[in-house]
């Protein structure tokens, strides 16, 4: 395996399209903490946090499982599977709206001091626009169409920053308008890539046996789907219950500075688990192994030089981006450092062991920070305010972390002993 593969520059594309996705979330960001102010863009942050929730869920059982499954099959298999796959997407997305619509009627009178029937009505809309887009972007990467991955992206991005660079102009927006913009920029989005994918090929036929295959495949990574985002967001309600949300875009204000890591991130996340089955199937296990070590060598030592810089900066980047210096941010951003290490490490760790369908650990890790959590994570923030909403994650991260690695260490072991 030579550095162009590990780098993954035979997929020039695919950096292109993170690059722009990306730095377009990047201005994005900072136009809705700027406009919206920190404490709208904390309610926000909140709604979306939820709706990312649900597009994990739906992705569990449609397009994760097929980044490993679907290399292992055979060209005329791989048609079959990807027919049936289109329509567990619509059928999934189509119940995940159905039960959100009954918990909000039941749920009404706790939700309405925060979240009224509109925003409700409008962030399903928002759902389903943009994990139909989710869905049609992977869905391509996955049979390596990466122009068009890069096309459907770009429709999308320049239309959100079109419709919101014309509505700032205009004067102040508020949530519901930013919602619309995320709506109408994802259907025109996903009405481009049908036309140009195979999701308008749809098939019940095998459609059982598909289903129980995926979910033999990834049925830890459903539970886990909770449990992450228990762990990744429950310390946000948490911070907003005891400290506002005012604290929340100062959280995700140095979230959105550091985001230019999310290139790799985003682009790990969508090819390694591929990369990785196909490695395995061509050159067999040994030859997998080099490769898993190597690329984490490479881009965790990429990931580190990029924090460095951007926190010995840390005070200049503030004040251009957000008009002044803030402390918080400052703060925040520092403790956010040895967090993204080692998230970086884990994406690796939970790629390899999708490769070995073993996503157990990934769930047991996510349980054990859980109950961590659940026992000091009030207590710590109610004596360090943001700084202790900042440990608490990185805690989270350092638990799923050691969790992951000794299960691979056991399992590297094991086939070891069979080869």
């Amino acid at each position: 395996m030579n550095i162009s593969q590990i780098l993954l520059l035979d997929k020039k594309n695919l950096y292109i399209d993170q690059i722009f996705v990306s730095g377009v979330n990047f201005c994005i960001n900072i136009m809705l903490i700027r406009y919206l102010g920190f404490e709208n863009y904390g309610l926000f942050f909140l709604i979306w946090s939820i709706v990312q929730f649900l597009i994990s869920t739906q992705s569990t059982l449609t397009i994760n499982p097929a980044q490993s499954l679907y290399p292992k099959l055979n060209k005329n298999n791989q048609t079959k599977y990807l027919k049936n796959i289109n329509f567990i997407f619509l059928l999934v997305n189509f119940i995940i709206i159905i039960i959100s619509l009954f918990l909000y009627y039941f749920l009404k009178d706790i939700l309405s001091q925060s979240i009224n029937l509109q925003l409700f009505l409008y962030s399903c809309l928002y759902f389903f626009s943009f994990a139909l887009h989710d869905f049609l972007r992977k869905l391509l990467i996955l049979i390596n169409e990466i122009s068009k991955t890069l096309l459907i992206d770009f429709v999308y991005y320049s239309i959100f920053l079109t419709l919101l660079l014309f509505f700032i102009n205009l004067g102040s927006i508020d949530i519901i308008l930013v919602l619309k913009i995320i709506i109408v920029s994802g259907f025109f989005s996903s009405v481009i890539g049908i036309s140009i994918s195979s999701f308008s090929n749809l098939s019940t036929k095998n459609i059982k046996h598909i289903f129980i295959r995926n979910w033999k495949s990834s049925k830890w990574l459903l539970f886990t789907v909770f449990t992450n985002w228990f762990n990744s967001n429950y310390i946000f309600f948490l911070t907003n219950s005891l400290l506002g949300l005012k604290a929340i875009g100062f959280i995700r204000a140095a979230q959105n500075i550091i985001g230019i890591t999310h290139i790799l991130f985003q682009l790990l996340e969508n090819i390694m688990p591929t990369n990785l089955s196909n490695v395995w199937k061509l050159h067999g296990f040994k030859e997998m192994k080099v490769y898993f070590f190597k690329s984490l060598s490479i881009f965790t030592i990429f990931i580190l030089i990029i924090l460095i810089i951007i926190n010995f900066y840390s005070e200049q980047i503030i004040t251009i981006l957000y008009k002044e210096f803030n402390q918080n941010i400052q703060s925040s951003l520092m403790m956010f450092s040895p967090m993204y290490i080692l998230i970086i490490i884990s994406i690796f760790l939970k790629s390899i062991l999708r490769t070995f369908e073993n996503t157990k650990p990934i769930f047991y890790g996510n349980i054990f920070a859980i109950i961590f959590t659940l026992c000091v994570g009030e207590i710590i923030i109610n004596q360090l305010n943001i700084l202790g909403s900042m440990l608490i994650l990185i805690c989270i991260h350092l638990i799923i972390f050691v969790i992951l690695s000794l299960s691979l260490v056991k399992k590297l072991n094991e086939n070891y002993s069979r080869n």
